[in-house]
């Protein structure tokens, strides 16, 4: 399954923050810093796996395991607030 952004939902960069307004609830969220790279990421469709292998690559010092768990999550998140969909 490979992830893209909701072409629906409108982005806003204040300072060094992003905010999102999810189209259909009008809810703004703010992108903590694994979301925000994330969503920089899925300019292209993109894989689980994929997005795990580029921050794991971005953050050697960190544990893989923890990694992969953190873009999971926060990759799980985006989906169930409308933020990114999903393709076959």
């Amino acid at each position: 399954m490979r992830y893209t952004r909701n072409a629906g939902v409108s982005e806003t960069e204040i300072d060094d923050g992003v905010f999102l307004v999810e189209p259909r609830s009008q809810e703004i969220y703010f992108l903590d810093a694994i979301s925000r790279g994330l969503w920089r990421l899925m300019g292209e469709a993109s894989s689980l796996e994929e997005l795990q292998g580029v921050v794991r690559q971005a953050f050697p010092e960190q544990a893989p395991d923890q990694v992969d768990r953190d873009v999971a999550a926060a990759l799980a998140e985006m989906a169930e607030r409308g933020l990114v969909v999903s393709q076959p």
